[in-house]
């Protein structure tokens, strides 16, 4: 058996013994121990999830339980009257039956919304119960941090109270029939249900909308010993059992089941979405299923993570199965890990295997170099110890000291045949040493031998006759041998010798110059090989020859001159050369523009295969083809593609040539990518120059036309043969004068273009606005050459802008001025009234009985009626007075250079009486006045904006006084205007801040001196002059909506005073002052049964109303307010009073 054989196989056996073993252990050992490891692992995870989710159910019950203790010690306090009243400027009973939030000061980020209908049986004391419970819930509301969805209240009869941050707006959507009563919000904490009054949950519910699962935690309410409804707060189940909704798992692939205490599903895996999407999730079964449905029915679980399974087939893929109990809810939950994803991880493990491999591995090398070191090392070891025995002669046969039948055995047997054949080869060289000699001194080569020990040397008598030398001129040391170099030749010889003989280098054949006997130099070739050598390798004898080569020198010299010159040709050429061996597919020789042309280095373009730039490989191979065969492809386009330069043309020819003896391919190349870029440039341009919107013309330097674009005769109508030769002047249309045409050239000379706007006329007469840029184009020289004019026809953009600034200065209906053009013109006008000493009248008209007639005949009437009269007040008016429109129908004049006041009544005179003419609009005659108000400039030393609205204030004068007339501003006018609004602002504050309160005054009969009621006598409390009777505040406010507020706040006092004397056995009457503008309200009616309503105790007959009126209202009719009063709640009866009031008794 051989060594290769013998080693192979105890490396095999070593693997087999070691290695397979251990990698099988380490496989079954990493399984067992990551299953184990995941079990635990699984079992820790899932109690410390349940835990969290247990936390989080339980967490409601101390929260829910504080604010059921914070309800009670709330509602346990006495009713104040003033919560009814907040209760009810809180709340409102909207057209469904239904009390909630006003919407007007509702935000349900901020606070809760009640949900309260409206019964007969509905008390104060209810309202003022759910106004506790509101202000408890908001406070706990915003101070809780809440980590579910709301907070509620829902009581035994339908209302409901909720802090909702998720819908706000809860209350204002729920409907008015709607009733949790019977639902489980509310029976859950009922006596019946749960007579221990303990904290509890709702069932699961799905919630279709927001696809969520959602729990509620419930605490029963209790007053005084009364169920009075139920606390809940809202969790999703996404919030409580965050970890089973996670998408990313600890395990991918892991499926999570939960079921609730009557077995149905909540979670069911991969089958989620089909019990999501069921109609009915109690009808959700999991019975294809067989192993999986009994081991989520019948499993017996714990509050404890229970292993249920390690192997639990579902969908072909092994699981594990663990369970428990989730408490409070007594919930089932079931986690499913696959088995496949857990053994995944015993890839971290073959980390194991492998160092286990190594370390086989490592024993079996320490094997096989033991097994080396036995059977070759010591047995070759032997043979070289027998061959050096046998080179000093004490041995004869080298195999005589080898044992055994192996390579090793053989090696010496061939040793003993090689020995015998160099003793053969020794007798045919000292043969060959006489025939060379004998040729070397035919060659005329010179021959040297070197002893190096000795330093000395032998020199043929064809050596030194050579150089010119006797046989006696030159003696035998090797330095006068060196002495003959060249100086320039010298140190380079020298250390190629020294090179050769330490065995840096393996050829000994130097070229140098040597002196000969007449002083002369000739070059010579060295040529020499070390002979001999000591035990440790040291050279000892060195022979060689010595051969003229001067000739040769000559000849390579004018060689290398013409070569450097070709070189240079090409070096420099423009033209790319190259040649390549192997069929055209190596590059063995190319210039310098060969190497710009591909991209790269001269030296990397050796070697290269020029097929990989041709982008076309095909085309490439047939040009080889051809010139293979013996043909030559001259002048082809063709395209390449070089790394870093993209994409190139060149125009290519290849012939056929022998290189070293071989059949190559020249080629040379001319790069026209930019010739071609060129080309398709000035297409392009003309392209651009044919196609473009714009015209364009060039002229050439002294403003010739030489050609013009198809644009340029599409817009001015010439055609390019009329334009040839022609100035541009041609297009002048006359509008810019010489000045701006020599301004223009100026600045082409001064910046090299110039652009602006130019209107131009075309060829048949018709004017038109361009936009024109001319550009003066230079040569090299920087000489203009010629001038390239582009222009656009803008004449649409500039009637566009035209029509823009009339729509912005002009009204678009009567074409006045508008607001803008009219603020623009006041300014002006005040500046020149101060400049000229005379006075501005600023008129602010607004059409009488305008509205009636938009009303009854439609806007498009109403358009022609203002159309009308603003043509009437143009024709009115001075010619260099403005009339402009505010908007609807108001109208301001600016009248200017006034000297006298007097003179503005001719003027408003004839302007209303213009106005007031019949105006005929079709069929239809109208009619319309005008109310004028007048403010005067400088009379009126104020700015524009208060003059306009010194005008307008002056205009409702006129209104009042009458209409059809004119009335100019007063400042003590304007004063008082400013006092009675910060007098009815001051009076709303003292309404908003309960200041006003009511006094009583008995009504005597003055025959029986009985007392037959009292009259609500409004009086201010005023923090600063005390109390005010009604005469100071009242007048104040009788034409502002105010006044109906102050009434509303009245009665509704007066009602409860009734009621109050009530509850002390008091039934009296009375009387309240009603305002007509209240009676007049439209809502007066509604808001009286309201606050009867209200007050549903207090007996028909104990309020009276009677009502005063400013004298420019018109009296009321009581008929028509009896017939909107319900019939079987009062009767009515009215008298007059002074002549300024009417009594309305409701008995």
């Amino acid at each position: 058996m051989r060594i290769r054989e013998k080693l192979s196989l105890i490396y095999i056996m070593s693997i087999l013994l070691t290695a397979l073993p251990a990698a099988l252990w380490i496989t079954d050992y990493a399984r067992e121990k990551i299953v184990n490891r995941v079990l635990k692992n699984l079992q820790v995870v899932t109690e410390s999830q349940v835990d969290i989710a247990t936390e989080r159910l339980w967490s409601g019950e101390p929260k829910l339980k504080s604010l059921a203790r914070l309800i009670q010690e709330r509602l346990s306090a006495p009713i104040q009257e003033k919560e009814i009243n907040a209760f009810h400027q809180a709340m409102t009973l909207y057209a469904d039956g239904i009390w909630r939030n006003k919407r007007e000061n509702y935000d349900g980020m901020q606070e809760s919304g009640i949900f309260l209908p409206d019964s007969p049986e509905l008390s104060d004391k209810q309202k003022v119960i759910h106004w506790r419970i509101k202000q408890v819930m908001d406070t706990f509301g915003a101070a809780a941090n809440r980590r579910h969805e709301n907070v509620w209240y829902l009581s035994t009869y339908r209302s409901e109270i909720i802090y909702d941050k998720t819908f706000p707006e809860f209350v204002f959507e729920q409907a008015a029939n709607n009733d949790y009563t019977q639902t489980p919000w509310v029976t859950s904490t009922s006596p019946e249900f749960n007579p221990e009054r303990q904290y509890t949950f709702t069932p699961p519910l799905f919630d279709p909308v927001p696809r969520v699962w959602m729990v509620s935690a419930l605490y029963p309410l209790y007053l005084n010993g009364e169920w009075i409804g139920s606390l809940g707060e809202d969790m999703q189940l996404t919030n409580v059992l965050g970890f089973v909704f996670e998408k990313k798992q600890l395990y991918s692939g892991t499926q999570h089941f939960l079921l609730d205490e009557t077995g149905h599903f909540i979670l069911a895996g991969q089958w989620q979405e089909e019990l999501e999407s069921s109609a009915a999730q109690d009808n959700f079964s999991l019975d294809s299923e067989r192993q999986l449905s009994e081991l989520l029915q019948n499993a017996f679980l714990s509050q404890q993570p229970k292993l249920l399974s390690k192997q639990l087939q579902l969908g072909g893929q092994d699981y594990i199965a663990l369970g428990m109990k989730l408490e409070p809810l007594e919930w089932r939950y079931f986690k499913l890990v696959p088995i496949n994803t857990v053994i995944s991880q015993v890839q971290r493990y073959l980390l194991i295997l492998f160092i286990m491999a190594f370390l086989v591995i490592s024993v079996g090398g320490g094997l096989i170099i033991l097994a080396i070191d036995r059977i070759v090392i010591s047995r070759i070891r032997r043979l070289t110890r027998a061959i050096g025995d046998y080179e000093v002669g004490e041995v004869k046969s080298v195999s005589e000291k080898v044992q055994g039948n192996d390579e090793i055995m053989l090696a010496a047997r061939e040793f003993d045949v090689m020995a015998e054949r160099v003793s053969d080869a020794r007798m045919a060289l000292a043969e060959s040493e006489e025939r060379w000699s004998f040729a070397l001194e035919g060659a005329g080569d010179g021959v040297w031998d070197w002893n190096i020990q000795t330093d000395e040397v032998f020199l043929s008598p064809q050596w030194k006759k050579m150089l010119g030398y006797q046989v006696d001129d030159i003696d035998n040391q090797f330095a006068s041998c060196v002495s003959l170099l060249h100086p320039d030749d010298k140190s380079a010889v020298m250390e190629h010798l020294e090179d050769y003989l330490a065995g840096r280098i393996n050829l000994y054949a130097p070229e140098f110059r040597m002196r000969c006997k007449d002083g002369s130099w000739k070059w010579l070739l060295s040529r020499a090989a070390i002979v001999q050598t000591d035990p440790e390798d040291k050279p000892l004898r060195m022979i060689g020859t010595h051969t003229d080569i001067s000739h040769l020198k000559t000849i390579q010299d004018k060689l290398q001159s013409s070569t450097a010159q070709l070189n240079e040709v090409l070096e420099y050429s423009p033209v790319a050369i190259s040649i390549a061996a192997q069929a055209g597919h190596k590059v063995i020789f190319a210039n310098r523009r060969y190497a710009e042309m591909i991209n790269h280095e001269l030296d990397d373009t050796f070697g290269i295969d020029p097929a990989g730039f041709y982008l076309d490989k095909a085309q490439y191979q047939n040009y080889l083809d051809t010139i293979l065969a013996g043909g030559t492809i001259r002048d082809q386009l063709t395209e390449i593609v070089i790394s870093g330069a993209g994409r190139k043309l060149v125009l290519a020819t290849y012939l056929p040539i022998n290189y070293d003896n071989e059949l190559c391919v020249l080629g040379w190349f001319y790069d026209v990518t930019e010739w071609v870029k060129a080309q398709e440039t000035l297409r392009l341009h003309a392209s651009v120059f044919d196609n473009a919107w714009e015209g364009i013309m060039i002229t050439d330097d002294h403003n010739r036309i030489i050609t013009v674009n198809h644009a340029f005769t599409e817009i001015t109508g010439y055609d390019q043969y009329e334009m040839i030769g022609e100035n541009p002047s041609i297009l002048s249309s006359g509008r810019q004068d010489k000045h701006f045409y020599q301004l223009m050239w100026q600045t082409i000379r001064q910046n090299g273009r110039w652009r602006g706007e130019v209107w131009n006329r075309k060829k048949s007469g018709e004017f038109y606005a361009e936009i024109h840029t001319v550009s003066a184009i230079r040569n090299e020289q920087g000489d203009v050459t010629h001038y390239l004019g582009l222009f656009a026809d803008i004449t649409d953009i500039k009637n566009t802008e035209r029509q823009l600034e009339d729509l912005a200065h002009y009204d678009a209906l009567t074409q006045l001025a508008n607001r803008t053009l009219l603020s623009d013109r006041l300014g002006q006008s005040l500046v020149h009234t101060r400049g000229n000493q005379t006075m501005l009248a600023v008129c602010f008209l607004d059409l009488d009985g305008f509205k009636p007639v938009n009303d009854m005949y439609g806007h498009e009437i109403g358009d022609q009626l203002l159309i009308e009269v603003a043509r009437r007040l143009e024709h009115t008016v001075r010619s260099g007075d403005t009339v402009a429109r505010m908007g609807g129908d108001e109208f301001v004049l600016l009248i200017a250079n006034i000297r006298e006041v007097d003179e503005l009544d001719p003027i408003l005179s004839r302007m209303n009486q213009k106005i007031a003419e019949k105006i005929h609009l079709g069929e239809r005659v109208i009619s319309v006045t005008a109310s004028i108000g007048v403010a005067l400039y400088p009379s009126d030393n104020v700015d524009a904006d208060t003059l306009l609205r010194h005008a307008d204030l002056s205009m409702y004068e006129a209104k009042q006084a009458g209409r059809n007339g004119y009335h100019i501003f007063d400042v003590n006018l304007d004063r008082q205007v400013h006092e009675h609004r910060a007098r009815t602002e001051r009076i709303a504050s003292a309404l908003q801040n309960n200041e006003f309160c009511l006094f009583y005054q008995p009504k005597v009969n003055m025959q029986s001196h009985e007392v037959t009621g009292m009259e609500a006598l409004i009086r201010w409390q005023h923090p600063e002059q005390g109390v005010l009777g009604a005469g100071e505040f009242l007048p104040v406010i009788e034409s502002h909506q105010l006044i109906i507020s102050l009434g509303d706040w009245v009665l509704e006092q007066a009602m409860h005073q009734v009621q109050a004397w009530m509850h002390q056995g008091l039934q009296i009457q009375v009387s309240v002052n009603v305002s007509a503008r209240q009676i007049q309200h439209v809502d007066f009616i509604q808001k009286l049964e309201a606050v009867m309503a209200r007050y549903p105790t207090v007996p028909a007959g104990c309020l009276s109303l009677k009502y005063w009126k400013p004298r420019h209202l018109k009296p009321i009719r009581p008929l028509k307010l009896w017939k909107r009063l319900p019939a079987d709640s009062a009767s009515l009866s009215h008298s007059m009073i002074s002549g300024r009031a009417i009594l309305l008794c409701l008995i």
